[in-house]
């Protein structure tokens, strides 16, 4: 047979709805929406199972577009409402890296932090991350190509 499938778009008092169905049957609806005077972008995905929700997550934006909070949420059929099952907050250092984590899911909480050395040109990039407790960490190998305009004919 022939799947159809539809996508909605609304916007009700400046928040903005996308709602995927198929075959008339909702599978995902995102809300999109801001708190301006914290200058914070919200934006909720709820998730479908032949129609009926199944787990939500909320972001929560700053205004330099960083996620700042994630919480998970499932569906509790007896109270039929999404109840939260996880929650990250997330910080950031004053150069807008991501230096720390807090995992708080059920009774427990947990912290993650980013550690950065950085190479010695001037651009600042990060060359290796170090995530801790768990001691992993990425390495970058990063090269430099001159600006063409600064070469002599």
């Amino acid at each position: 047979g022939i799947d159809e499938t539809e996508v909605v778009h609304t916007n009700i008092k400046g928040e903005k709805t996308v709602t995927y169905s198929q075959n008339g049957i909702i599978q995902k609806s995102i809300r999109t929406s801001f708190k301006k005077k914290l200058k914070q972008k919200v934006v909720l995905t709820k998730s479908f199972l032949n129609g009926d929700p199944v787990k939500a997550q909320e972001e929560i934006f700053d205004e330099y577009e960083n996620i700042i909070s994630l919480k998970e949420f499932t569906y509790d059929l007896q109270k039929k409402s999404f109840t939260p099952d996880k929650t990250i907050l997330y910080f950031y250092d004053q150069a807008g890296m991501l230096s720390k984590e807090n995992i708080k899911k059920g009774g427990a909480t947990r912290t993650i932090e980013y550690i950065y050395q950085y190479d010695d040109e001037t651009k600042g990039n990060w060359v290796k991350q170090i995530i801790s407790p768990e001691n992993l960490f990425t390495t970058r190998i990063i090269s430099y190509y001159e600006n063409d305009e600064n070469k002599e004919p």
